[in-house]
């Protein structure tokens, strides 16, 4: 039997299918017929792959986004070869005019809802971009006509999927300008929402308000504005104030309470948003004094709300939440657990680097010791692609950094989204992992006599950077160094980097002021240093990312913030935070009068 003979009986069944059926149910047998024929040596017939497109085809997710092709329907997947060039399954130029000629005939011959919906839609959607001509408006009140009716009938596989459909259908009548059509989904719309609504789970509620009352191309009569925020208030009032024994839902609380705030704000009713984000401020304080709840999800979620407060301009509201935040902040180490992994390395390997890394005469060993423990971004940038290869769904997550005490310092979002944040969490756990090494290094150098106080001290003065008025000043925090005293080393040597980094701007006339708050000259920072056009120049690309990541980004190590404003812990003056400073000031002294950067990517 030939391929088109067995896809007749396989067609001749679908359209004798009752609903509900779903894509992937219609879509399952025609690929099991096409892997039949291949193994069997049979040609496949110019019909089978068009039934097969029509069922592979993704629709976007959402109005507000669009397909690679622009259109509402995309492709399934996306491949990329080795040299990086993309490849779409199945691609557009697969829908040609002969598939938007058999999926016309398709929706004249099938009695089957899903199946004549979905070729309707196909056309509707294709036609202009694959033929140049706009299609009939009949294909567009087929989607509409077709999505009413499986509703009604309570024919789709899941809410999400319904959601889906309606969404489209809406945007379809509103395309054609129906307002009749555009009435009948409104109604269905609502009325559906009404049938599976369920307080705990808000993505069974909140889409009438979202496609309709935000929608302004939408004609919704009052009675039903009403009617819809009505139920909003109802619903939030309920899930801050749940049945006892019945948790708080923060999400069930944020889907209602930001519908509400967005809407009162609106109509400039803004007593009724303090009212709601009030609401939405206890439910999440009550949240916090849950022992169900750990003190780190606690803390993301009041520092949500006194972010959400804060917007809407409720200060002191969100005063109360920060107190609470930090009473939280206080349990998060309790909380945390330890993880480690363990990298042998023999006694004989590692001498033999310490012996390649430390032989020469001594500016050839502080070079090689200055670039070797600069992390270099390019390396980084791969690092990060191939964990993102390895583990996709970790680089989904966003990643909160927090200090000791539970304090939020910052946040890393997805690869996607923030791949500079990545870069930098990458850089400070790579100087991490450099302490062990960089510790063994500079104690080789002090016990050869390459880093007693005075040798030192003439190598780093050989730079023009350092200023020779401040030579004493260097002396004490490296004696101490030495002695390993280092609350007074990294006190000392911290705020000297700052001042070296603003040596450079002055050697390269550049200003090293900026105007202040009441109208007098205040000097750059280390952040603004760091952004100097001449500094990035001199230190090139990978040694002033270094520097950021390790003085002043809160995303990094911060050191410089930390120290100056007396917030580095006790355990954090250590041989850690000074051996990193004693390379930083061997890395600085490598400057000379060149046009070279000091680190070349």
């Amino acid at each position: 039997m030939d391929g088109e003979t067995q896809l007749r009986a396989l067609l001749t069944k679908l359209d004798a299918t009752d609903p509900p059926v779903s894509v992937t149910d219609i879509v399952a047998p025609f690929r099991v017929l096409q892997k039949d024929l291949e193994e069997q040596g049979i040609p496949i017939p110019e019909s089978l792959r068009y039934e097969l497109i029509a069922y592979t085809l993704i629709g976007r997710i959402g109005q507000e986004d669009e397909s690679r092709w622009g259109t509402y329907y995309g492709p399934m997947a996306v491949f990329s070869d080795n040299e990086g060039k993309e490849y779409d399954a199945p691609d557009l130029e697969s829908i040609t005019e002969g598939a938007l000629e058999y999926w016309q005939n398709r929706h004249r011959a099938t009695s089957n809802i899903v199946a004549r919906m979905r070729y309707a839609d196909l056309i509707w959607d294709f036609s202009k971009t694959v033929a140049g001509s706009n299609p009939d408006v009949e294909y567009a009140q087929s989607v509409i006509d077709s999505t009413i009716d499986l509703l009604k009938k309570g024919w789709y596989e899941s809410v999400r999927h319904a959601w889906l459909a309606i969404e489209r259908a809406l945007s379809v009548a509103l395309s054609i300008n129906d307002k009749a059509r555009v009435a009948k989904v409104r109604d269905e719309l609502i009325r559906y929402e009404n049938s599976v609504c369920n307080d705990e789970s808000p993505g069974s509620w909140g889409r009438s308000f979202d496609l309709l009352v935000l929608n302004k191309s939408v004609d919704l009569p009052d009675v039903q504005e009403d009617r819809i925020i009505l139920d909003l208030e109802g619903r939030l009032a309920r899930v801050v104030s749940p049945d006892e024994g019945t948790p708080i839902s923060p999400l069930a609380v944020d889907h209602a309470t930001f519908r509400l705030a967005n809407y009162y704000s609106r109509k400039d009713r803004w007593d009724d948003v303090k009212r709601v984000m009030r609401l939405y401020r206890d439910a999440h304080l009550e949240l916090a004094n849950s022992p169900a709840v750990s003190a780190s999800i606690s803390a993301a979620w009041l520092q949500r709300v006194a972010d959400a407060l804060r917007a809407k301009g409720m200060r002191d509201d969100a005063k109360v939440v920060l107190s609470r935040l930090e009473q939280v902040q206080g349990r998060i180490g309790e909380e945390l657990t330890s993880h480690s992994h363990e990298v042998s390395i023999s006694k004989e390997e590692l001498d033999h680097w310490l012996d390649d890394i430390t032989a020469g005469r001594i500016d050839e060993v502080f070079s090689r010791v200055a670039h070797y423990f600069v992390p270099r971004r390019e390396q980084i940038e791969e690092q990060i692609k191939d964990l993102a290869e390895k583990a996709p769904l970790q680089a989904l997550i966003q990643n909160v950094i927090t200090d000791e005490n539970g304090r939020a310092l910052g946040t890393v979002g997805s690869v996607q989204d923030d791949f500079e944040g990545h870069i930098v969490r990458h850089i400070a756990q790579s100087i991490r992992f450099q302490v062990p090494f960089l510790h063994r290094v500079l104690k080789r150098l002090e016990t050869s006599g390459m880093l007693d106080v005075e040798s030192f001290l003439d190598h780093l003065f050989c730079s023009p950077v350092f200023d020779p008025s401040r030579r004493e000043i260097f002396r004490s925090g490296i004696a101490a160094y030495m002695v390993e005293d280092h609350i007074t080393a990294i006190s000392v040597l911290t705020p000297q980097v700052e001042e070296i980094l603003r040596e450079i701007v002055r050697l390269s006339d550049e200003p090293v002021l900026k105007p202040g708050k009441h109208g007098g000259q205040n000097l750059k920072n280390l952040a603004d240093l760091l952004r100097e056009q001449c500094v990035l120049k001199a230190l090139g690309d990978d040694a002033a990312k270094y520097l950021s990541v390790l003085l002043e980004d809160q995303r990094g190590w911060n050191l410089r913030h930390e120290v100056c404003h007396g917030l580095l812990a006790r355990a954090g003056f250590s041989a850690v935070a000074s051996d990193r400073l004693i390379h930083v000031l061997i890395l600085l002294a490598q400057l000379r009068e060149t046009d070279e950067p000091l680190v070349k990517s």
